[in-house]
């Protein structure tokens, strides 16, 4: 009895102690999934049929600068505006955040995520929420064209898209 008391108080505090979760820093100048710049691709509804283009445009980033314990500064997070067009309809604002990639740490380790997108903006009357996923997950700038893959939806309509940097 006193033997399973104690795993069961291990396993308890082992569980309940939550860390802050791992990040990695961005290398924001250099790293491909910053959004600069224009980016284009495909929408598709839920049967996966082609529905229309998603362009991105104008875009520009400024890093959320933290320092770490030596004073030197590092990027983990980023906020990006510029115009968005889907649909084929004319462009509109957009504004988000874009996050480097981060990890949940509880009993056992997580790898981290993939750098990742998170948007909205107005269209034709209705708020339009953007999260998307950088494609290939790679810490380090690979050779491979740089995507994101994610949904973009509003109350009523959902689709995914695929964004490739426009040349």
């Amino acid at each position: 009895m006193k033997q399973a008391f104690v795993a069961f108080l291990v396993l308890f505090m082992l569980t309940s102690c939550q860390v802050d979760p791992p990040s990695t820093e961005l290398p924001f100048t250099t790293h491909p999934s910053v959004l600069r710049g224009g980016w284009s691709g495909t929408l598709s509804d839920s049967l996966d049929d082609a529905a229309g283009e998603i362009r991105l445009r104008n875009l520009s980033a400024e890093c959320f600068r933290s320092f770490d314990d030596e004073g030197q500064e590092e990027c983990y997070n980023y906020t990006f505006e510029g115009d968005i067009s889907i649909l084929g309809s004319e462009f509109v604002p957009i504004s988000g955040e874009g996050w480097a990639g981060v990890g949940q740490v509880y009993v056992l380790r997580t790898p981290l995520g993939p750098p990742s997108i998170s948007a909205s903006f107005e269209f034709e009357g209705a708020t339009w929420r953007l999260e998307a996923d950088y494609r290939p997950y790679n810490p380090e700038p690979t050779d491979e064209s740089p995507s994101f893959e994610g949904r973009i939806e509003n109350e009523n309509d959902v689709y995914d898209f695929t964004l490739e940097p426009t040349p």
